[in-house]
C-alpha cells in the first residue's frame, strides 16, 4: 500500500518516465537503506553498549582475581551462607568453584546489567522512530509475528534465567553440604516450563507498526488524488 502510494504521488509530479523511475528508486534507497542505517546510529550513539569484548576481558578478569584470593572467597561463601557448611569445614573443589563463580557472577553483574540497559534503550529508541521509514515498520511487525524480536528473546532470557537459579538453588546446597542426589530427590527437580509472554501484548506491538504503515500510504494516499484532482489537470 505504501509503495503504491509512493509510486501514484510520484507519478503526479513526474514529467517523464525516466524521472519518475529516478524518484521512485531515489525514495526506495531512502527508506529501506539510508534511514534505517542512520536509525541504527543515531540510537547506538545515543545509547552505546559495552563491547563483547569488554565483556569477555572483564569476566576473565573477574574470575582470575576470585581464584587469586582464593580461600578467603570460601570462607567469606560460608560465613555468609553457615547452613551450607560442610561438617569438617573442609570444602572440596567443588565447593571452591561453585564459590568462585558466585563471586565471579557478582562482579559481573553490573555489566551484564549496563548490557541490558543498552539494548532496551536502543530498541525504545528504534520503535519511537520506526515510522521514518515503512522498512522498519515492517521489520518489527514482521519479527513480532515470526517470534524473533527484541521484546520475545528478552522474555525468554528472563525465563531461562530463573530456571537457571532454580536449578542452583536445588544442587548448590546440596553439593556443599555433600548430600547425594537420590532417587527420590529426582521429583523436585526443577523443570523449564515457557511460558510465552501475553498475546494481547504481541498484538498491540504488530497492531501499532502495520498503523503506522497504514497511515503513511494513507497520507501518501490523500496526496496522490489531491495532485490528480480534476480542477489540477484542468490547470
Amino acid at each position: 500500500l505504501f509503495w503504491l502510494a509512493l509510486a501514484a504521488l510520484v507519478n503526479g509530479f513526474a514529467r517523464t518516465a525516466a524521472a519518475a523511475a529516478t524518484a521512485a528508486g531515489s525514495a526506495w534507497v531512502a527508506f529501506v537503506l539510508i534511514v534505517p542505517t542512520l536509525l541504527n546510529l543515531v540510537a547506538e550513539s545515543l545509547h552505546p553498549s559495552p563491547s563483547r569484548a569488554e565483556l569477555v576481558a572483564e569476566s576473565r578478569a573477574a574470575a582470575a582475581a576470585t581464584e587469586r584470593r582464593g580461600g578467603e572467597v570460601l570462607e567469606s561463601f560460608f560465613a555468609e551462607h553457615p547452613e551450607l557448611a560442610p561438617p569438617d569445614l573442609q570444602a572440596d573443589m567443588l565447593s571452591f568453584r561453585m564459590a568462585v563463580q558466585s563471586e565471579v557472577g557478582k562482579a559481573m553483574a553490573p555489566v551484564k546489567e549496563r548490557f541490558a540497559a543498552a539494548a532496551l534503550a536502543q530498541q525504545r529508541e528504534v520503535e519511537r522512530w520506526r515510522f521514518a521509514s515503512p522498512a522498519i515498520a515492517a521489520h518489527e511487525a514482521l519479527t513480532e509475528l515470526a517470534g524473533t524480536g527484541y521484546w520475545r528473546y528478552r522474555h525468554f532470557s528472563e525465563r531461562t534465567t530463573e530456571f537457571k537459579d532454580q536449578l542452583l538453588g536445588f544442587f548448590e546446597p546440596r553439593f556443599h553440604r555433600r548430600e547425594p542426589v537420590k532417587a527420590a530427590d529426582l521429583s523436585q527437580l526443577p523443570r523449564f516450563t515457557f511460558a510465552e509472554e501475553p498475546f494481547a501484548d504481541v498484538v498491540s506491538r504488530v497492531t501499532a507498526s502495520v498503523a503506522g504503515i497504514v497511515g503513511l500510504a494513507a497520507l501518501l494516499t490523500l496526496l496522490a488524488l489531491a495532485r490528480f484532482s480534476p480542477r489540477r489537470l484542468a490547470a
